[in-house]
Formats: C-alpha cells, structure tokens, sequence
C-alpha cells in the first residue's frame, strides 16, 4: 500500500466476455413457441354456415372471426363460391329465406372483396341463381 493510492497496482479494465455455449438439440419446439393449429378440413356447408355467422358479426363491427375464416380458407371460400351461387333446394320454397341467402352470399362477396382484395368473389356473388 502506498501513500494516496500512489504505489497501487492498477487494475486492468473489465472488457465484456461473451459466454458461448451450444444448446443440446431436441426434436421439440420450445414450450414457449406456441404451434399454430392444424387446418381442419371443413365441409362446404359447414363453411358456408361459418362465413355466414362470422359476416352476420363483421356487420356489428368483429371483423376478427370473419378474417380467419377468409384467411384459413381462402381457396376453399374461392373455390366453391360457384357452388353457392345456387341456392340450397331447402331455402328455395321460400321467398324470403331465398332474399336472406342471397343478401348475405353478396355482403359475404363483399366483404371478402374489400379486406382481401378478391373484386372476382363479387362478379360470382351477382350470378347468383335459384
């Protein structure tokens, strides 16, 4: 020890070290990841009644479920909106179940037309026959 710190040995600045290490391998994924849920095969008519429920929210303003759905099912939705242009044998006895069905497939149409860019939905949804 020296007199006012003369005679101290001076100490060598601290750099940061960085620790490498490897991880162990695992054919797992990390807990904390969560793994996005399988597509689930759907029928048509049950998609249909899906979209028609999740349009029916989007109008009330919980776009959400509708967006999924579109999202998750695009081709499918695309795909057999040709079939749904003719409307199902059970709602042709009635007139208004017929406007009903023809008015959703078209705010459907639109919808999907509007958020996901698709204007050939909406040419398909004018098609719509009995």
């Amino acid at each position: 020890m020296g007199l006012f710190g003369i005679g101290k040995r001076s100490k060598p600045p601290r750099t940061a070290v960085p620790v490498m290490r490897e991880l162990p391998a695992s054919n797992e994924a990390p807990a904390m990841i969560p793994t996005p849920k399988p597509i689930e095969a759907v029928s048509p008519d049950a998609l249909r009644r899906q979209l028609f429920a999740a349009a029916t929210a989007a109008a009330k303003g919980d776009e959400k479920k509708f967006l999924v759905l579109c999202h998750r099912h695009g081709r499918a939705i695309f795909g057999e909106s040709a079939i749904w242009s003719h409307v199902p044998a059970a709602f042709r006895d009635s007139p208004k179940l017929v406007r009903w069905y023809r008015e959703g497939l078209r705010a459907i149409a639109g919808l999907y037309s509007q958020r996901l860019g698709r204007p050939e939905v909406v040419e398909r949804a004018k098609q719509i026959s009995d």
